[in-house]
């Protein structure tokens, strides 16, 4: 049993400042006396992981997360409360009292840290290898591949010449034989030799988030039939392949600390070659299908990822299986196209630097990339079978959507096909199978879906204004149920928060959402978008916008009302009152608008 003094504890973190600690992980920013960022442990666009230097803990009003530096360490790195103080203490040279490690402790952690230091070692073998006559084969291939001696440097890759020279180097550094075969970088043949795993190969070190160098990743110098073409270190007690994504340590170092996207590649020297045209935001799928571990540590370092995996089918097979792994994750996701059955390694040395980028930025959501997809199996415009066919290959992509996305893509599909949207819900739920002509009395309907889409975007960008300009909240004389769902009640606790002398902020947009399965991320995404409502004009047109139509509404209902035989004065009076302030507020709105209009 292990266990700390609770005076070395409190030492520790005394030694340890948590900004300096949650700040080499994730991007920071100070406001005030504290730093802010976007919390790590769930999704969300606008900053709300509060960081107090002076109360040394974290906070988040999102998830709830909170605690002290070792706390955020174990949750982070998913390590249990004594690895969080050991990874602190050897990260900021603490050392540890002795006496509180028992024997089996002891002896795992002296085994971890004598493989790491086999693998730095036979890393260091192989990269000088590359220098020696006998690596002439190699450095001649990676100078065909177009690699610098700065970039092949900076990645410490080497050669392995032969079987058995990196047994006899790791013996003659001292090391047992016991603990190079537990590495995993040599195997005891028959005649009890050490036979180097990765022999007569390119090897590439994979080294973790940390610096610390896990395995290697070896490619075959020449043709072999029965030889794998790659080949990636055994799972052992420092390296599994699941948890593994290369390049970590080097968006670590290079990665400018604000940048919240990451490019997914699939193979080693397509990550390496982006790097030497300084396109530094990139990790490498180890060339395997995308693991819930992997799509984790990318969720860590981002928010948004492009994944760019090699232009052939086999590529894009490959992209299909982990979009839904990353987009579970919590991240945006978005893939990059890439044609002629190129990988990136090939596009970015043909079309440089910006070529690349601009294909990044032309770049599909995940949702467009799968209908795209269904529509080369399924070419609509053939034929009525086709387009059927089309339409239900569509259905469980059009499922997962929320409300909202739902009906924006099924008002594309209407103006795509010429179909009703009661035609297109028939086919995707199977209650019908032909598809009828558009009738002329339909249009009507598809008017009123269209209403409701831009009065919630309208909902959406009138809350983003007030949120971010306190001037435009003069206006609380704005009846909440010109809101659409939970506009109605953000708005409403904006206004008890002006009245009561708060200030509504970003993170309390989450209070709204526990729970919820209503568009938070669409709703939320918002706030960090500055193209929402960013002049006054904008902001005032949508609130024209939910004014008119409430007002439309009012009048229906008094019309109705006053068909009715039912004594029903009350309501009429309190429609009568919510009338007059409606046509106020459109005239001083109205007016206001014309004025920034002059302005624009």
């Amino acid at each position: 049993m292990i266990s700390f003094d609770n005076n070395f504890i409190i030492s520790l973190k005394d030694k340890i400042d948590i900004v300096d600690v949650i700040s080499s992980y994730i991007p920071t920013q100070k406001k005030g006396r504290d730093y802010w960022a976007c919390c790590p442990f769930h999704v969300e666009k606008t900053p709300s992981f509060q960081i107090s230097s002076e109360k040394q803990i974290f906070y988040c009003y999102g998830c709830h997360k909170g605690g002290d530096v070792i706390k955020f360490t174990q949750d982070f790195n998913k390590l249990d409360f004594v690895d969080a103080v050991s990874e602190l203490a050897k990260k900021y040279h603490i050392e540890i009292p002795q006496n509180v490690f028992d024997k089996e402790y002891t002896k795992k952690k002296e085994e971890r840290e004598k493989i790491l230091e086999i693998n730095k070692e036979a890393a260091k073998f192989y990269f000088n290898n590359l220098s020696k006559k006998e690596g002439y084969t190699a450095r001649k291939y990676l100078y065909d591949r177009k690699l610098s001696d700065k970039t092949i440097s900076n990645f410490g890759i080497g050669v392995s010449l032969d079987y058995t020279s990196l047994g006899k180097h790791l013996l003659s550094k001292g090391y047992s034989e016991e603990s190079i075969i537990k590495s995993k970088i040599c195997y005891k043949n028959e005649k009890g030799e050490l036979i180097d795993f990765f022999a007569e190969r390119i090897c590439i070190p994979i080294i973790s988030y940390n610096g610390d160098f896990i395995g290697f990743s070896a490619r075959l110098l020449e043709k072999k039939p029965s030889f794998a073409k790659y080949k990636n270190s055994p799972d052992s007690i420092v390296f599994s392949k699941k948890n593994v994504l290369f390049g970590l340590n080097m968006i670590k170092k290079y990665m400018p600390r604000n940048e919240r996207s990451l490019i997914l590649v699939e193979g080693h020297m397509d990550l390496i070659s982006l790097f030497q045209n300084e396109i530094v935001n990139v990790v490498a799928s180890m060339g395997t299908a995308l693991t819930e571990e992997q799509c984790t540590l990318i969720k860590r370092a981002c928010d948004l990822v492009y994944v760019s995996y090699d232009g052939d089918s086999a590529g894009q097979n490959a992209t299909l299986r982990g979009l839904d792994l990353l987009a579970k994750t919590g991240l945006e996701v978005k893939v990059v196209q890439l044609k002629n059955n190129m990988d990136p390694d090939d596009y970015v040395k043909e079309h440089g630097k910006e070529g690349y980028l601009k294909l990044v930025s032309e770049a599909v959501p995940l949702v467009q990339f799968k209908l795209n997809k269904v529509l080369e199996e399924f070419n609509p415009n053939k034929s009525t079978e086709m387009r059927i066919k089309y339409l239900k290959g569509i259905k469980p992509i059009i499922d997962s959507l929320d409300d909202i996305e739902k009906n924006v893509y099924l008002n594309d599909l209407m103006n795509q096909f010429s179909l009703t949207k009661n035609e297109i819900d028939g086919i995707l739920n199977n209650n019908s199978t032909d598809i009828k002509e558009k009738k002329v009395d339909d249009k009507k309907d598809n008017k009123i879906d269209l209403k409701i889409l831009l009065r919630i975007e309208a909902s959406r960008k009138v809350i983003f204004g007030i949120i971010r300009n306190e001037d435009y909240i003069n206006y609380n004389l704005i009846i909440p149920d010109v809101f659409v769902g939970k506009h109605k009640e953000i708005y409403e606790n904006i206004i008890k928060r002006r009245i009561n002398g708060g200030k509504f902020i970003d993170s309390d947009l989450y209070n709204f959402y526990t729970n919820d399965e209503e568009e938070p991320d669409r709703i939320i995404d918002v706030y960090n978008n500055k193209e929402e409502s960013r002049t006054p004009f904008d902001f005032y047109s949508c609130l024209l916008i939910l004014l008119k139509d409430k007002l439309e509404e009012i009048v229906k209902l008094l019309n109705d009302l006053s068909k009715s035989t039912e004594n029903k004065e009350s309501e009429q009076k309190k429609l009568i009152v919510e009338h007059t302030i409606l046509r106020k507020l459109i005239g001083e709105v109205d007016k206001t608008k014309k004025e920034f209009s002059s302005l624009r």
